[in-house]
């Protein structure tokens, strides 16, 4: 148990920079987008881009693992991270571009790689709370992002803001070698190909239905977290009225949530829930917030908003740790890195899609109408749950 929160601990880390470089443009998007004569509503695009990207590593991260191992891939993620900011940092506008395809190749690895080493190190009654725990890396990232670069901005602008970040990354990504060569000697690399190949992975989600499951679960409920953390600022400062650094302390109350829910969920999970009873009142508790925000968000007063945010992020945020230990449990005991791989690819679709849909939806209507929408699909994961056999369920 020690070495596994160990390494929790270090993943959590690399976890909390790439969700700050994620979260660097989205919660900045009002300045970015008033500096190059932009629209708000763009995040919906740049966010597609990150989260497509993320798709190509996915598929590879398997093989990648099996070469080089989990930490040096995730070595590789934060260069590519680093890479993508100095390019928004000090190019045009067209740059942010690149900023998104190189952070989305980055975080596209993360999550497999991390989630691999997590699992062949930690016992099965410990993976709910240990996963959960390096998966709060997300919302601590989140909301550092939330609330430094709101700081930020008048002092060293948008683009200052972007560069901060690159020699923090730079030295985890130093650090990380003394861990990978205990953890992962070269020994224990195999250069062989996998006899489980990512497309055996997803032939496996369409003959076992708990995988198939899971996979709705995973698209629809990714889609819902994105309308959070990629459009909340923007929602708050437009439609409610509200200042820059208010909506970012806002994010940054959904991100605790997040934290919040990932460890509350992670003790809960198997222990005195089934993950399948508790990813569905997750999925009715998204639905609320979700609801309650895209009605009357734009109206409600700060204590409420920052109440609503805080359960927004406990439910969308928090329900990935629980998510990636049932798959690794269903999952073939040689072929866990490949099947979570290819979850990750189908839950890409919400993470593609979901930003497009919404940014289109609030386009002809308005970012309180897209949040009612997105209400919608966490009810589509749900009902994906409800009424399915518990037997294979953990």
């Amino acid at each position: 148990m020690r070495d596994a929160l160990a390494v929790a601990s270090w993943l959590n880390g690399v976890m909390v920079l790439l969700a700050m470089g994620i979260s660097a443009v989205p919660v900045m998007a009002p300045a970015i987008a008033a500096d190059l004569g932009l629209s708000t509503k763009l995040v919906g695009t740049y966010t597609a881009l990150l989260w497509g990207a993320s798709v190509l590593t996915s598929i590879l991260v398997g093989r990648l693992v099996a070469r080089f191992g989990a930490l040096r891939v995730l070595q590789l993620t934060l260069l590519m991270c680093a890479t993508g900011l100095v390019l928004g940092g000090v190019g045009p506008a067209l740059f942010l571009a690149l900023t998104a395809v190189l952070i989305g190749l980055g975080q596209g690895a993360e999550t497999p790689a991390g989630s691999a080493l997590l699992v062949r190190i930690t016992r099965p009654p410990d993976r709910p709370f240990i996963l959960s725990l390096k998966q709060t890396g997300g919302q601590i990232g989140g909301m550092l992002a939330g609330l430094l670069f709101p700081l930020l901005l008048p002092w060293i602008g948008w683009r200052g803001s972007l560069l901060a970040l690159v020699p923090v990354i730079a030295v985890v990504t130093l650090f990380l070698e003394g861990p990978r060569r205990k953890y992962e000697p070269r020994s224990q690399h195999r250069r062989a190909a996998y006899a489980f190949t990512f497309l055996d992975a997803l032939k496996l989600f369409g003959r076992d239905g708990a995988l198939l499951r899971l996979s709705i679960v995973c698209m629809t409920y990714v889609a819902v977290h994105m309308a959070l953390i990629a459009f909340l600022v923007s929602f708050l400062v437009e439609e409610g009225g509200l200042s820059l650094p208010q909506a970012g302390a806002l994010m940054a109350i959904a991100q605790f949530g997040g934290l919040v829910g990932r460890i509350l969920w992670g003790i809960l999970s198997g222990r005195f829930m089934s993950a399948v009873s508790l990813l569905v009142l997750i999925g009715a508790g998204m639905l609320g917030c979700a609801a309650v925000l895209g009605l009357f968000g734009h109206r409600l007063p700060v204590a409420a908003l920052a109440l609503v945010c805080l359960g927004f992020g406990m439910t969308a945020g928090g329900w990935a740790g629980i998510h990636i230990a049932e798959t690794a449990r269903l999952a073939p005991p040689d072929a866990i890195t490949q099947v979570t791989s290819a979850m990750f690819v189908i839950g890409a679709l919400g993470l593609v899609l979901g930003p497009v849909a919404f940014s289109a939806l609030a386009a002809v209507t308005s970012f309180g109408t897209a949040y009612v929408g997105a209400a919608g699909c966490a009810l589509a994961g749900m009902l994906a749950l409800l009424g399915a056999p518990k037997a294979r369920y953990g």
